[in-house]
């Protein structure tokens, strides 16, 4: 299989998942990139939540990202809360609206019915082989990674939990599955 089957097969898997978030979002008059945003803030944890990491996971300037957030809190999707210790810095959480329109869009009809026929080892393969492209193409694009703990160097497990080196800061188990902007990758048989 070469190179630009696999370009081709990308290319139309993500215009239908384009096409559907659109569709989706139209239920809650919400454009694909905010339902992007809202479905990133769901996802990241709490040293992830600012603007700024959400421009960068999105892979969008700053100005349309801004534009995307100022649309959504207007809406009532999302509220900004200052950081209690550096009041310059936002933390951008999602409201019960903002939760319920993501349940209701995530993961997608679209999604749900392509692989309800697939077996439990199918699904496997395919999430291994999608979280490898994704790391593979991540690491090209010099982008981060955005990954969770349990798959980050900067873990540490101890007998008082899990304890995150970056932030100096105990993790709760809550936390240990939600993506961080500052995950680096462990090296293979940490």
């Amino acid at each position: 299989m070469n190179e630009e089957h696999i370009h081709d097969l990308l290319e139309r898997l993500g215009s239908l998942l384009d096409g559907d978030r659109r569709s989706a979002g139209q239920q809650f008059g919400l454009l694909p990139v905010q339902l992007e945003a809202l479905r990133y803030l769901a996802r990241c944890n709490r040293f992830s939540d600012s603007p700024i990491a959400v421009s960068e996971y999105l892979g969008l300037t700053k100005g349309t990202v801004s534009q995307t957030l100022k649309a959504i809190e207007a809406k009532g999707f999302v509220s900004r809360k200052p950081d209690t210790q550096d009041r310059r810095v936002i933390h951008l959480k999602l409201t019960a609206k903002g939760r319920r329109a993501l349940s209701k869009t995530v993961p997608s009809d679209l999604v749900k019915t392509s692989v309800k026929e697939f077996s439990d080892s199918n699904r496997k393969g395919l999430v291994t082989g999608l979280e490898r492209l994704l790391g593979a193409a991540q690491t090209a694009a010099g982008q981060r990674t955005f990954g969770a703990c349990p798959t980050c160097t900067h873990l540490q497990k101890g007998k008082q939990g899990s304890h995150c080196a970056y932030f100096d800061v105990a993790l709760k188990a809550d936390e240990l599955n939600q993506i961080c902007r500052e995950h680096e990758p462990a090296k293979k048989g940490r």
